[in-house]
């Protein structure tokens, strides 16, 4: 609903204070959660019943039950909720590891990539200038750290179009 939008709410008071937070009528609460209350009784809510996902005694965040009805959740349906929210909890920590690795495997394999071409350049600029292949890379590191340019991004211009590097003279080590 509005809570993000409005950051107020059941939901996020929950999710800060890790503790369950129920609201038994919206009619009631409108000093506490006044924007995030009128528009719940607006879509048609009397209630809300928040639980906190925990887990290991950290909050990810807050399920959020809407009832139609004003009053509190009978024993069983909040015994359900907690079971739902833990197992919310456990496929959100999952998610989000995953989410991590791709991004640890994005930036590994850019690094990769980046290092692959910049041994290319290296290579090309000791062939074109028939000097050592550690001239060739101070003489690329130097004229990126001059044009203000990233290292793989001046490699990928001397491989892919031609950029010529000055390369001082220095005998090929082979």
């Amino acid at each position: 609903m509005t809570q993000l939008a409005e950051a107020e709410g059941p939901g996020l008071d929950c999710h800060r204070t890790g503790t369950p937070v129920s609201c038994t009528d919206l009619a009631a609460v409108g000093v506490r959660w006044p924007r995030f209350a009128a528009a719940a009784r607006a879509a048609g809510y009397l209630s809300v019943h928040s639980v906190p996902l925990l887990l290991r005694g950290e909050a990810l965040g807050a399920m959020d039950l809407f009832g139609a009805a004003a009053g509190g959740l009978s024993a069983d349906t909040a015994e359900l909720a907690h079971a739902l929210a833990a197992i919310s909890a456990v496929g959100l920590a999952r998610w989000r590891t995953i989410i991590e690795r791709e991004v640890v495997i994005g930036q590994l394999q850019t690094a990769l990539d980046s290092r692959v071409l910049i041994e290319q350049a290296k290579g090309v600029l000791a062939e074109r200038s028939h000097t050592s292949v550690d001239a060739a890379f101070a003489a690329l590191r130097g004229h990126a750290r001059r044009t203000g340019r990233k290292l793989a991004e001046v490699a990928a211009s001397v491989v892919r179009d031609g950029l010529d590097i000055a390369v001082p003279s220095e005998p090929a080590r082979r």
